[in-house]
């Protein structure tokens, strides 16, 4: 147990340290980082079996989507930093890296602990026609409800409540916190706000009149805006599962795998080469 625990502490730190410099910069805004990843996962058709998690981000014509177009830049520097990484991450996929630069994003602003439920073996798409619904983005094109996109894709109320605060971060922000830091909190600030705000003035929160406007989501704001622990704990396990979306389970590799067969943390850590 005590090894197996080790092999999960050194891949999530191996992981996570391939953003942080770069993150702690301030180069791009912390919520490109969560972005990329989730507007992809956005674009998940089951009918077709197309889109998810697949970096549809580095065809030209879903970077230049609404949803995607401020993010073009971020996307090819996501691309430079994978492709400079050491030998261990070229079994990671560009879509396994930017759902590992959203889950380390997430963590490092003070969010639940994601890196643990971490998985690689996405496949990345080499056509647009492998993109899914990417036009039809919910929140974008007016045409589709995040509520209604998630649900028919297997997602709970508690869990949709949680994922729409993805959209919410680094762009609503307490200004308390702004005062002290240049950084975002992954904090519940969005929910008081959908709370406290007047529909005149709710142009800035996301899914506003949705999250209002039905009684049973109305209260799962009400719960998260007072119970920052009960809204981590479902987006840990929620915002993993949005990430897998396009990928079979029984393609998807733990995080534990990641380093088994790299030369380099064998020879540093012989000890658990044979795990």
């Amino acid at each position: 147990l005590e090894m197996t625990v080790r092999l999960y502490e050194h891949a999530m730190y191996t992981i996570g340290s391939s953003f942080r410099r770069t993150l702690n910069s301030g180069k791009y805004p912390w919520h490109y980082w969560v972005r990329l990843a989730y507007n992809d996962a956005l674009t998940f058709d089951p009918t077709t079996n197309t889109g998810g998690v697949r970096g549809s981000w580095r065809l030209t014509q879903v970077s230049k989507a609404p949803h995607n177009f401020p993010l073009q830049a971020f996307a090819v520097e996501l691309q430079i930093m994978k492709d400079r990484e050491s030998k261990a991450f070229d079994k990671l996929s560009y879509a396994d890296y930017a759902a590992a630069a959203a889950m380390t994003t997430v963590q490092a602003a003070g969010g639940p602990r994601i890196l643990d439920l971490y998985a690689y073996g996405r496949k990345d798409v080499q056509s647009l026609g492998e993109s899914g619904s990417y036009i039809n983005v919910p929140g974008y094109s007016g045409k589709v409800s995040l509520v209604n996109f998630l649900g028919e894709r297997g997602f709970n109320e508690e869990e949709i409540v949680a994922l729409a605060s993805v959209e919410a971060f680094g762009q609503v922000v307490d200004p308390r916190h702004g005062r002290w830091s240049n950084f975002p909190k992954f904090d519940n600030y969005y929910y008081k706000q959908l709370l406290t705000t007047s529909a005149l003035d709710s142009a800035h929160l996301p899914h506003f009149k949705d999250l209002n406007s039905d009684e049973n989501l109305r209260q799962i704001v009400e719960k998260y805006a007072v119970d920052m622990n009960a809204y981590h704990e479902c987006f840990r396990t929620a915002f993993p599962k949005l990430l897998e979306l396009g990928s079979e389970y029984d393609d998807l590799d733990d995080v534990e795998e990641f380093l088994k067969d790299d030369p380099d943390f064998e020879l540093k850590y012989n000890k658990y080469k044979d795990l």
